[in-house]
């Protein structure tokens, strides 16, 4: 790939977008999410980057025998690195956006739906300004929800930041470095990611985590307690997410969801917080699912740019580097192979 001093936007009539999904062992994620994405697109000009990061689950044969026809179209393009050990979400994400031939370059994650209508207000977006970013605004929510990984950039300014900071190793923080640099940089403009598009598949942090170096979260992290949902009654994951908009008292951050207690500020004043469970309301909102209090840091299923902002203990996860200092040695750089059908 040349670089990004030489590259110029092809010009086309309308955009096209693809959309990058980098698998290391979660075939059985992809098997639910890619069909219907495929299906959900299908009247736009678009491609799906599909990355095999050294996947252990025979995905280039499922892949190959389900979609053979999308691959020979080039609608779906395979790649397959065998290099990394470890999952690695910066260099990953790297490595198939590299590949990507649209305008806009959206990364998705096996666990992903694109959800209807989302494609077709990004072009929107994009068309009235490329010089766009989105992303879920999860800042803006007491806690963190899943999806925030799902972010739009053009491919022009994705070169021009120099991909993802591949010196963030761990889970997290990369999507919102790059947020960061995309505004101070190049004076991108943030366009937040609606919940209503925002759909996965729901999974705990220990499936998360299993593909990643051993340790890389610090002991002590491990041992911190956080509620967790883990029965939805009568109403699915995203419908709970769309209810939980922030707009009742008891969504505020002067309620503590699991227990009352005093906190101080920084000049030291006291303050008390309310426990929602206290208040029959919020009981009655929430109940649509049902909460498991103490569970452990990693056994979470929600968390958010707050929580870690709090506890995080990622290696380099704070590093918030100058944009000339980010990826000096080059980015997304990997021995990789276009698959059509041969596996060996």
């Amino acid at each position: 790939m040349a670089s990004w001093r030489h590259y110029r936007p092809p010009k086309r009539k309308t955009m096209k977008i693809s959309f990058i999904t980098v698998c290391m062992n979660r075939l059985f994620h992809l098997k639910e999410t890619l069909p219907l994405n495929i299906e959900d697109t299908a009247d736009l000009d678009r491609e799906f980057i599909i990355l095999n990061y050294n996947s252990k689950d025979r995905m280039n044969e499922y892949l190959w025998n389900h979609f053979q026809a999308e691959i020979k179209s080039g609608l779906i393009k395979l790649y397959h690195t065998k290099d990394p050990k470890f999952f690695q979400m910066s260099h990953s994400k790297n490595v198939g956006a590299k590949q990507a031939t649209g305008d806009i370059i959206i990364n998705l994650d096996a666990d992903n739906f694109v959800v209807k209508g989302f494609s077709e207000w990004l072009i929107k977006v994009f068309s009235k300004n490329p010089n766009s970013i989105c992303r879920l605004n999860t800042e803006e929510l007491e806690n963190g929800w899943s999806g925030a990984g799902k972010v739009a950039i053009t491919k022009w300014n994705l070169l021009k930041l120099k991909g993802y900071d591949e010196g963030m190793i761990g889970w997290g923080y990369e999507d919102r470095d790059l947020l960061r640099r995309a505004k101070e940089y190049l004076d991108l403009e943030y366009v937040p990611i609606s919940l209503e598009f925002i759909d996965v598949i729901e999974h705990s942090n220990s499936l998360r985590f299993e593909n990643y170096e051993k340790d890389v979260l610090a002991e002590e992290v491990n041992k911190i307690q956080c509620p967790q949902i883990h029965t939805y009654n009568d109403i699915t994951p995203k419908e709970f997410r769309i209810k939980y908009d922030g707009s009742k008292y008891f969504e505020q951050p002067e309620f503590d969801y699991w227990a009352r207690k005093t906190v101080y500020d920084k000049q030291g004043n006291e303050h008390k917080v309310l426990a929602w469970k206290d208040d029959p309301e919020a009981c009655a909102y929430f109940g649509y699912a049902d909460w498991k209090v103490d569970t452990q840091f990693k056994d979470l299923f929600f968390v958010g740019d707050e929580v870690f902002d709090e506890h995080h203990k990622y290696p380099n996860h704070k590093r918030k580097l100058k944009q000339e200092e980010i990826n000096p040695d080059g980015w997304g750089e990997c021995k990789l192979k276009r698959l059509y059908g041969n596996f060996k």
